[in-house]
């Protein structure tokens, strides 16, 4: 299926309200000469901006403790901006910042996490780290992690983990060294997209990671994708590099009974036995009753030069064989109100054919059934 149908399918705008908690910076460099600064937070996510309340004398390691609301209705941004500043009574010094995926944070919800602060958005000069919490009360973004997977998918991240990522620093007069790393759990992102592609994903040489994703956890930084999964009673680990050569992942689906998959707010579970389901005109045909026209995606051999019947006979082959039937591919929008496992009729060049909403679809997706 085309990237662009894929990606609108699986990262949803949110919808609700995204409260961000500061919790504290540490290890932030001094901008101010004389006396200790003054830092706060500042807060771009798109065209909305807040802020955090101002740790008067907080220095180089200010503590906040606050906590702000940005109110979102089907908002698409992907990107979120945290940048540390002084306040002064003039103009208000840069101290650092990060920007990363909104999904960096909302993969951890409710977590506290530490993130990486730079000079600049290039990414490169360590800046200290900062520790944030956000809730999303609402829906949207990536698919939900919290369920048991359909593809036996046991752990999946993608975020940076080179040593540039690394800070040391002493506690207790010991050098220890702190990994602050952006991780981005993508679970639940591999799962539905594994569902979309019958238990395959392809990972293309000449498509970076982040480009398969549509997010890049941390941009300049090197960055994998880590997963865990068990098929054929065994449990496999792999490691996708940012830049990587053609690799081809192959699942089995899960045998557990009541497996639930969610994607935004809307609940789906399957079971290993036949679903009953509405068949039309119960459910309404979306296409209203009109077939759908579509060309034939592929054939096989050479193309018919005679019809017997539904079968084709192919130039060059014994009158008395009888060739496979040309398949074609439909591409079908999940009717209103319908859920994974339900079936549905829809029309074809005159026939009528039942498809069933494959795991993971929802209202107005598309997909494709070979008739």
């Amino acid at each position: 299926r085309p990237q662009s149908i894929i990606e609108m399918s699986l990262i949803t705008p949110l919808t609700g309200k995204l409260k961000l908690t500061f919790v504290k910076a540490n290890d932030l460099p001094r901008k101010q000469l004389l006396g200790k600064q003054d830092p706060y937070v500042r807060v771009h996510f798109g065209d909305k901006k807040v802020k955090s309340k101002v740790h008067e004398n907080g220095d180089k390691n200010p503590e906040w403790g606050d906590q702000v609301s940005i109110n979102c209705n089907d908002y698409g941004e992907r990107m979120i901006k945290f940048m540390v500043k002084n306040d002064n009574l003039g103009r208000d010094d840069d101290i650092a910042l990060i920007r990363i995926p909104i999904f960096a944070l909302l993969s951890h919800q409710g977590e506290e996490r530490e993130y990486p602060l730079f000079k600049s958005e290039k990414n490169k000069k360590r800046c200290g780290r900062i520790t944030l919490k956000a809730e999303l009360e609402g829906k949207g973004g990536l698919p939900s992690n919290d369920t048991q997977s359909v593809w036996g998918i046991q752990e999946a991240t993608f975020g940076n983990d080179d040593v540039e990522g690394k800070l040391t620093r002493y506690v207790s007069k010991k050098l220890i060294v702190c990994s602050v790393l952006v991780q981005i759990n993508v679970k639940g992102y591999l799962d539905v997209r594994a569902t979309v592609s019958n238990g395959t994903i392809h990972f293309k040489s000449d498509q970076p990671l982040s480009e398969f994703f549509g997010f890049d956890p941390l941009n300049g930084h090197d960055k994998a994708l880590k997963i865990k999964y068990s098929k054929g009673g065994v449990v496999n680990q792999l490691e996708v590099r940012e830049n990587h050569s053609n690799t081809t992942l192959e699942f089995e689906r899960a045998k557990a009974e009541g497996v639930t998959a969610k994607m935004g707010n809307l609940s789906m579970e399957t079971k290993q036995q036949p679903v009953v389901a509405p068949i039309a005109p119960v459910v309404q045909n979306p296409y209203g009753g009109q077939p759908v026209h579509v060309q034939p995606v592929q054939t096989y051999g050479q193309a018919p030069v005679q019809t017997y019947g539904q079968q084709p006979v192919y130039a060059g082959q014994n009158p008395g064989f009888v060739a496979p039937p040309v398949r074609t591919r439909v591409q079908l929008v999940v009717p209103q109100g319908m859920v994974p496992g339900q079936q549905f009729a829809f029309l074809h060049n005159g026939k009528q054919y039942t498809a069933t909403v494959p795991q993971g679809m929802y209202s107005g997706q598309r997909f494709e059934v070979q008739v």
